[in-house]
Parts: structure tokens; sequence; C-alpha cells
């Protein structure tokens, strides 16, 4: 009974320790559509989001200057020394470095307008 009452404590620990593993927050495995970039200008939504417009002078960037829409699909993370953490629109202020992930449709205008996907702040 006691081997048994071990194991399934043991099963219980393990499935624990696989769920938080995988809610550690992380970016996307593909480079940035704008890496190294800096935030020039935000402006604050009415819920607590909003848009930033980052500029990037990186060769690899896809977007050298976009205006992206911040929403509550938009997974936000603060690079750590230890990884990521979960990072807030107050975060995003002007001058801040970071890396963006644009994935879908953006508007074929200068500078492109679109939603952002992953915002990283690079510290």
């Amino acid at each position: 009974m006691r081997a048994r009452r071990a194991t399934r404590c043991a099963a219980v620990a393990a499935l624990l320790l696989l769920t938080l593993a995988g809610c550690s927050p992380a970016p996307p495995d593909t480079a940035p559509s704008i890496p190294a970039g800096r935030i020039t200008h935000v402006s604050p939504g009415a819920d607590g989001l909003g848009t930033i417009m980052v500029e990037s002078s990186d060769p690899a960037a896809v977007f050298d200057k976009a205006s992206l829409a911040v929403t509550d699909k938009t997974d936000l993370l603060l690079q750590t020394s230890d990884g990521y953490a979960r990072a807030t629109f107050a975060d995003l202020t002007e001058g801040t470095r970071v890396d963006v992930w644009v994935f879908g449709a953006v508007a074929e205008s200068y500078p492109v307008q679109g939603t952002a996907d992953v915002v990283v702040v690079v510290r």
C-alpha cells in the first residue's frame, strides 16, 4: 500500500514539474522580425495596452520601422539573467531596447502597421 502511494505521489510531483516547466515564458525559436530595436514612441490605449513605434538599423530586420499594436494576445517578456519573465505594457517605454516578432498581415505603408505577437524587453 505504501509503495503504491509513494508511486502516485512521485507521478503527481513529476506531472506538476512538467506543467510548470511548460509555463516558463520564452520567445519563439525563430529570428525576430525586428531584432535590436528601440521603442521611439508609445501610445497608451484605454485598456492598459496600446501602440509602440519600433525602429531598428539591424540588417537582419524584416522591418526597419513599425507601428505595432500591443494587444491582450501579445506576449510581453522581459529578458533576465536567468531566462525570461513576464512584462507589462508599462515596461515598454521610449528608448527601451526590444526584439519583436510580427506574424500575419501588416499594412504596406511606411512605417508598416501591424500587431506585435511577441515583444521581448532586452536588458
